[in-house]
Protein backbone atom coordinates (compact mmCIF):
# COMPACT_ATOMS: atom_id res chain seq x y z
CA UNK A 1 0.00 0.00 0.00
CA UNK A 2 1.14 3.57 -0.76
CA UNK A 3 2.59 5.50 2.05
CA UNK A 4 1.45 9.16 1.20
CA UNK A 5 -2.58 10.24 0.56
CA UNK A 6 -3.86 12.86 0.02
CA UNK A 7 -7.13 14.31 2.17
CA UNK A 8 -9.47 13.47 -1.28
CA UNK A 9 -7.84 10.14 -1.34
CA UNK A 10 -7.89 9.56 2.13
CA UNK A 11 -11.75 10.34 1.96
CA UNK A 12 -12.87 8.14 -1.34
CA UNK A 13 -10.79 4.98 -0.57
CA UNK A 14 -11.50 4.94 3.58
CA UNK A 15 -14.28 6.61 4.63
CA UNK A 16 -16.48 4.02 6.76
CA UNK A 17 -20.46 3.70 5.03
CA UNK A 18 -23.17 3.76 7.40
CA UNK A 19 -23.03 -0.38 6.93
CA UNK A 20 -19.61 -0.69 7.67
CA UNK A 21 -19.71 2.06 11.01
CA UNK A 22 -22.04 0.36 12.55
CA UNK A 23 -20.41 -3.31 12.33
CA UNK A 24 -16.89 -1.41 13.83
CA UNK A 25 -18.84 0.16 16.29
CA UNK A 26 -20.96 -2.93 17.28
CA UNK A 27 -16.91 -4.19 18.21
CA UNK A 28 -15.24 -3.04 21.76
CA UNK A 29 -13.84 0.41 21.87
CA UNK A 30 -10.37 -1.00 22.46
CA UNK A 31 -10.63 -2.92 19.23
CA UNK A 32 -12.61 -0.58 16.78
CA UNK A 33 -9.77 0.86 15.39
CA UNK A 34 -7.45 -2.01 14.41
CA UNK A 35 -10.80 -3.80 13.04
CA UNK A 36 -11.48 -0.76 10.90
CA UNK A 37 -8.24 -0.61 9.83
CA UNK A 38 -7.86 -3.85 8.84
CA UNK A 39 -11.19 -3.86 6.83
CA UNK A 40 -10.24 -0.85 4.93
CA UNK A 41 -7.04 -2.44 4.37
CA UNK A 42 -8.26 -5.74 2.70
CA UNK A 43 -11.19 -3.80 0.79
CA UNK A 44 -8.38 -1.74 -0.64
CA UNK A 45 -5.62 -4.45 -1.30
CA UNK A 46 -7.36 -7.77 -0.86
CA UNK A 47 -5.07 -9.01 1.39
CA UNK A 48 -4.13 -8.22 5.19
CA UNK A 49 -1.24 -6.54 6.03
CA UNK A 50 1.98 -8.84 7.12
CA UNK A 51 3.15 -6.23 9.31
CA UNK A 52 1.88 -3.29 11.30
CA UNK A 53 4.39 -1.12 9.29
CA UNK A 54 2.49 -1.95 5.90
CA UNK A 55 -0.58 0.52 6.88
CA UNK A 56 0.04 4.33 6.42
CA UNK A 57 -0.13 6.64 9.41
CA UNK A 58 -1.97 8.82 7.66
CA UNK A 59 -4.94 6.20 6.98
CA UNK A 60 -4.87 5.23 11.26
CA UNK A 61 -4.64 9.10 11.89
CA UNK A 62 -7.85 8.93 9.30
CA UNK A 63 -9.90 6.15 11.00
CA UNK A 64 -9.28 6.99 14.16
CA UNK A 65 -10.38 10.22 13.47
CA UNK A 66 -13.84 9.31 12.34
CA UNK A 67 -14.10 6.60 14.88
CA UNK A 68 -13.43 9.16 17.35
CA UNK A 69 -10.56 7.46 19.37
CA UNK A 70 -6.82 7.74 19.98
CA UNK A 71 -4.48 6.21 17.57
CA UNK A 72 -3.33 4.56 20.71
CA UNK A 73 -6.08 1.70 20.10
CA UNK A 74 -4.06 1.04 16.99
CA UNK A 75 -0.83 -0.27 18.84
CA UNK A 76 -1.74 -3.47 19.96
CA UNK A 77 0.26 -6.16 16.69
CA UNK A 78 -1.80 -8.68 18.73
CA UNK A 79 -5.20 -7.45 17.79
CA UNK A 80 -3.42 -7.26 14.05
CA UNK A 81 -2.17 -10.91 13.55
CA UNK A 82 -5.07 -12.78 15.25
CA UNK A 83 -6.30 -13.33 11.57
CA UNK A 84 -2.80 -15.15 10.77
CA UNK A 85 -2.94 -19.11 11.11
CA UNK A 86 0.16 -20.16 12.84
Amino acid sequence: MEQQWTKEELIEYFSLLQPERQLIEAKNFETRLGFAVLFKYFQHEARFPDRAEDVPLPVIEFLAKHLRVSTDHFNSPSFLYKHKMT
